[in-house]
């Protein structure tokens, strides 16, 4: 399991705020999910934004909120995931669709998700090579660590699961 090390000493915050950012961290961190998003790496890249604006002054990158339509369910992409938000190598160069449960707003329902993996068909439709896939993950993981909203190690860690899996 990755070391909380990111959200080890976050200054000058509320001490009640870096509690709950431990704890929520943590808790996450230890999650056994029935999917294959590691949240884990994301919220570092959070955490480390949030520590860099405290210490420095240097504003967190802006977020994207879910985008919901009229029955307030978050908007899905043409794999069934989520058009908005933040979204990884998982969501953007998808080997499954991760489908929120429930509605759109309760408290860490970022949190639960249904894993539906694609047929080795759609793989095949998606990806014409495995290099092929491993290249989009590598350039979507490089382009999010630098917009900072994902961590290096995270970048590394998503590559190196893209290199292991067998799609197509």
């Amino acid at each position: 399991m990755p070391s909380l090390r990111t959200v080890g000493d976050l200054g000058s915050l509320a001490p009640h705020a870096v509690a709950a950012i431990k704890a929520v961290t943590k808790a996450v961190a230890e999650q056994r999910p029935i999917h294959e998003i590691q949240q884990y790496y994301f919220i570092t890249a959070m955490m480390g934004n949030l520590d860099d604006w405290s210490r420095k002054d240097r504003s967190p990158p802006a977020g994207t909120r879910f985008t919901v339509d009229a029955r307030e369910e978050i908007v899905l992409d043409a794999n069934g995931n989520a058009a908005s938000g933040l979204r990884g190598p998982d969501i953007t160069v998808p080997v499954a669709t991760y489908a929120l449960r429930g509605p759109a707003a309760p408290p860490l329902g970022f949190l639960t998700y249904a894993y539906q993996p694609f047929s080795p068909e759609k793989l095949a439709s998606l990806y014409p090579s495995h290099d092929a896939y491993v290249a989009r993950v590598s350039t979507d993981a490089t382009r999010m660590v630098a917009d900072r909203t994902l961590s290096a190690e995270g970048a590394r860690a998503l590559i190196d699961a893209a290199q292991a899996r067998n799609v197509p």
